[in-house]
């Protein structure tokens, strides 16, 4: 009888009296789309949560799914009216999804979300999860061949878009599909055109988000089954357009199991992204010292972080970057 009257009385309380069940979230693995913002959800209150900015989509805990402020809650951005969350259920599961942030007018200051458009097709049958650094607790199903949109990415796992849902799978099961567009080419008064853009520079603001590339146009040739480039003598620097997105490497080391390697993922961050694939301890406010600022001779005294990286890329009429894809060239 007292331990019934003890239930009654905590379905009683008000959201405010009641315990978190978990006052820690995971740390978050490095990514350019998905990482917290500087927003507090006001206490004392229960939200739904969706796996996608919709009231309509698929909701978590059978339909059920729901926070308490009082609780640990990560803000990682805005989308509309909606803000995406990350929160503690308990000790050994998190929720990654959506609340509606329409009666909060200071949610207007949170950042928005900066998201990929690039779609992917799933390699194999996969499990969703909106608890990627726990749980990995199942959303829904990912069928082999089906197309989503990949959003953004967060340590080995995609965050993606299906029909009526949000939610990640493991990187590996996905392949970004082949881009439509028509990369830029530099013609060649002789033979083939420079097909290539090597990147060898990044221009970034105070808030290290890269605004232009510096780089050179690249072709290959095949001699004694040797990687021999060649390049244009002018230096070109592009600004990134509104909308940018690319299609990076996921690391510049080899890993353990080589079928994990040269994995491209999509990004809007290139900066980002350099960190997360090249310099995976550094902080993120690491100044980048490139090697294109120095003579040759000077990179391993100057100890240069900034080597370069190949890409295939598109311009639009006004000059500027839309898409950029890395390009894998073997070095003999």
């Amino acid at each position: 009888m007292k331990r019934f009257m003890c239930l009654v009385l905590a379905l009683l309380l008000p959201i405010s009296a009641l315990p978190a069940f978990a006052e820690t979230l995971p740390e978050l693995p490095l990514s350019a789309e998905l990482y917290e913002r500087d927003f507090t959800l006001p206490a004392g209150q229960k939200l739904a949560v969706y796996s996608a900015p919709d009231a309509a989509s698929l909701r978590g805990a059978n339909g059920m799914a729901a926070l308490s402020t009082n609780g640990a809650v990560r803000v990682l951005g805005r989308e509309g009216n909606w803000l995406l969350v990350e929160y503690a259920i308990d000790a050994e599961h998190d929720r990654v999804g959506y609340v509606d942030a329409s009666l909060y007018p200071q949610a207007a200051e949170v950042a928005p979300l900066r998201f990929s458009s690039l779609t992917a097709t799933a390699k194999r049958d996969a499990e969703v999860t909106d608890d990627p650094l726990l749980s990995h607790a199942k959303l829904t199903t990912l069928k082999a061949g089906e197309r989503v949109t990949w959003l953004g990415t967060l340590g080995e796992w995609a965050y993606v878009a299906g029909k009526n849902w949000r939610g990640f799978v493991p990187v590996s099961s996905l392949k970004l599909d082949e881009t439509a567009s028509d990369f830029t080419a530099y013609p060649a008064e002789e033979g083939e055109d420079y097909t290539m853009f090597e990147v060898l520079k990044l221009h970034y603001d105070e808030n290290h988000q890269v605004y232009a590339v510096v780089g050179q146009y690249e072709r290959i040739g095949m001699d004694d089954d040797c990687y021999c480039p060649e390049y244009t003598e002018e230096i070109f620097t592009y600004p990134l357009a509104e909308g940018f997105q690319a299609a990076m490497i996921n690391s510049m080391y080899l890993p353990e199991n080589e079928d994990e390697w040269l994995l491209l993922q999509p990004t809007v961050d290139l900066y980002r992204w350099w960190i997360a694939a090249c310099l995976p301890d550094a902080p993120l406010d690491t100044v980048l010292r490139f090697d294109y600022d120095y003579p040759e001779l000077e990179w391993d005294e100057r100890d240069t972080n900034f080597w370069f990286f190949t890409t295939r890329i598109v311009l639009n009429d006004a000059g500027e970057i839309v898409y950029m894809e890395y390009e894998y060239v073997p070095w003999g």
